[in-house]
């Protein structure tokens, strides 16, 4: 199957093995993924953090249930994402456990995969797919530091990861090119929402005419509602969601488009990013109203945001352009 996206050769090399996981996946009900709206993660917890890394085309992030993950024995969540700055995602979630030197091992209960199709209709598109593994897929980890960054290496492929907050101190929320990077870093946490979300970006998100509530990776929830008919409207909506830990995300954003996937969308989502520097957060609010979705995905308009009490003026166009390289240069 030929994909519309340019792959780098790390997103290549995850895909077949996601594709082979599917194959091999197993839902303990007998019901194909597909026919399930809710999701099997479970929120990992009060302690956690986030872990990142810029790639040529994609960000690799982990979000790992312990603070200071490298410095000692740990146990927890884990959450491994690979998120295509086109809006393509592959992710994989389970839990952790290392002994004191670093080394030890992952269990990943569920996989999953969103493909960007732009040149395919709704009716085409395979929209956002999970696959429960069972039994659950162990690799081998080893945990450390680098200084105040952490080396992880899983299967023996290692990198070299920087905490969230410090990308964060790095963000100006002051300029046009501030606004356009934090842009960029919370519509990646809101693209590793929407992968969890099964059907989402195809016919599949019908069946949620019975609404649906998942779980954040690290607190909160999110809504998903359709209302069918002639037109379809969409709501999804968020209340004190963090799937990265710095980072909160709250609001409703709302499509209402005709069988084509064509229609406006309204109203908004305020991101609150944890400085770790200073007492208030950023603040940003990204307002919908004058974006336009065309065959499904946004196609047209502009976001206007409010960075911190500063207003700009976004390009659609950006929503397919999400990385970190302007402030995480790859091979940092």
């Amino acid at each position: 199957m030929a994909y519309s996206m340019r792959l780098s050769p790390f997103f290549r090399r995850l895909l077949p093995a996601l594709s082979l996981l599917a194959l091999m996946a197993c839902d303990k009900s007998g019901v194909h993924d597909l026919g399930r709206a809710n999701d099997t993660l479970s929120t990992c917890g009060a302690v956690t953090s986030t872990w990142v890394r810029s790639l040529d085309e994609e960000t690799e992030i982990f979000v790992l249930g312990a603070a200071n993950p490298g410095t000692r024995a740990d146990s927890g969540c884990f959450v491994r994402a690979l998120v295509n700055q086109d809006s393509s995602v592959a992710m994989e979630a389970g839990s952790f456990q290392v002994n004191a030197t670093g080394a030890g091992s992952t269990q990943i209960l569920a996989t999953y995969r969103f493909l960007f199709q732009p040149d395919r209709g709704p009716l085409q598109r395979e929209g956002a797919r999970r696959f429960d593994q069972d039994p659950p897929i162990t690799q081998t980890i080893q945990l450390g530091r680098d200084a105040a960054r952490l080396t992880l290496s899983v299967d023996g492929e290692a990198r070299t990861l920087t905490g969230l907050p410090e990308v964060i101190r790095r963000l100006d929320p002051t300029t046009q090119g501030g606004a356009e990077d934090i842009f960029r870093l919370v519509n990646i946490m809101f693209y590793m929402s929407q992968t969890r979300v099964q059907g989402f970006g195809a016919t599949g998100m019908t069946m949620y005419v019975t609404p649906s509530t998942f779980n954040g990776i690290v607190a909160g929830t999110y809504r998903v509602a359709v209302q069918g008919g002639l037109r379809i409207g969409t709501d999804l909506t968020y209340t004190g969601l963090r799937d990265l830990t710095d980072i909160q995300m709250d609001g409703n954003q709302h499509t209402m488009v005709d069988l084509g996937g064509n229609g406006p969308t309204s109203e908004m989502l305020l991101f609150t990013l944890d400085h770790p520097d200073q007492p208030d957060p950023i603040l940003y609010t990204i307002f919908y109203d004058d974006l336009d979705v065309i065959n499904g995905a946004a196609g047209g308009g502009e976001y206007t945001v409010d960075s911190d009490g500063n207003m700009f003026v976004l390009d659609w166009m950006l929503a397919q352009d999400v990385h970190i390289r302007n402030v995480l240069p790859v091979g940092e």
